[in-house]
């Protein structure tokens, strides 16, 4: 982000939910019929979070990826389209920590029902 146009524009996702995810984010990291699952995953872990801090949560996505046996990118990128709606953010756990575990619950909830259609 260069202006403040950008960061109104890449950084609405602060204060308003994500009611739309861009089409390269959905083509990208959405596609894969295990991003369902995985973030289901990942939610399940984040609910069990009892510090939700930038450390703690990035232990809880790489313990999830070291379970499903997959890359922790393979997660990473698919939570920060579910919590943004774009497929760039700034650091995705310190950005979840700003967030907060309802907000963070809440949007991976709406892209498991976004996923379900």
């Amino acid at each position: 982000m260069r202006t403040l146009l950008e960061f109104v524009s890449f950084g609405k996702y602060f204060w308003v939910d994500p009611v739309a995810y861009s089409d390269e984010a959905l083509e990208r990291y959405f596609s894969d019929p295990a991003t369902l699952h995985n973030l289901e995953a990942i939610a399940s872990g984040l609910n069990d979070c009892a510090v939700f801090e930038s450390s703690p949560i990035e232990g809880v996505i790489r313990e999830t990826a070291e379970t499903l046996n997959v890359k922790a990118a393979v997660l990473i990128h698919p939570v920060r389209v579910a919590l943004t709606g774009f497929h760039v953010s700034p650091s995705l756990f310190d950005m979840m920590a700003v967030l907060g575990k309802e907000t963070c619950l809440r949007r991976l909830q709406n892209a498991v029902v976004y996923l379900k259609k």
